[in-house]
């Protein structure tokens, strides 16, 4: 097996799908996320779905996962940029 691999052209699209599936996935990416994101002492509860490139209304998100427990569900919605302007 080679040390390194190059990949021309990596796009926002890749992220997505390689994202979409880890969080659909059982890795730990889930508590790991909210943990980056929303503290560590955050719990949303179960992940209960993880869609890509959802339009409403209202606009459009790369990433929607849906966390659920006794309190309800939660949205996180993750929009990312890859070589783009400020």
């Amino acid at each position: 097996m080679r040390s390194e691999t190059t990949i021309a052209g990596i796009s926002e699209r890749d992220i997505d799908l390689l994202l979409l599936e880890e969080f659909q996935s059982a890795t730990g990416l889930e508590d790991w996320f909210v943990a980056q994101t929303l503290g560590l002492s955050v719990r949303l509860g179960e992940g209960v779905s993880a869609d890509r490139s959802v339009s409403q209304s209202t606009g459009e998100s790369d990433l929607e996962i849906v966390f659920s427990d006794q309190g309800g569900t939660t949205c996180l919605l993750i929009e990312n940029k890859v070589n783009a302007g400020l």
